[in-house]
């Protein structure tokens, strides 16, 4: 997840380029089991400091979703409808 994420944040600029024309590169993986085993369906990750919290940069977002058939074979909460 991490790896596609990046290739598609550095695809933006080229060599010289400021890192103001940066975007936002938000990936979203909806995958057909429950990848953590945590019960959970929807995982959010972002880049920040474990010990302040402050977040390392605003366009930096990784949601991991498991399927409906996968939510429902977990011990986690249902998914919303």
């Amino acid at each position: 997840m991490l790896s596609t994420w990046a290739k598609l944040y550095t695809s933006q600029i080229r060599k010289g380029d400021s890192y103001a024309v940066h975007r936002p590169a938000i990936s979203i993986w909806i995958i057909g089991e429950a990848h953590f085993g945590d019960g959970s369906w929807l995982h959010v990750f972002e880049a920040h400091c474990c010990r302040t919290g402050h977040t390392l940069s605003p366009n930096f977002l990784i949601e991991n979703a498991s399927s409906m058939t996968a939510a429902r074979t977990t011990n986690g909460p249902a998914m919303p409808r």
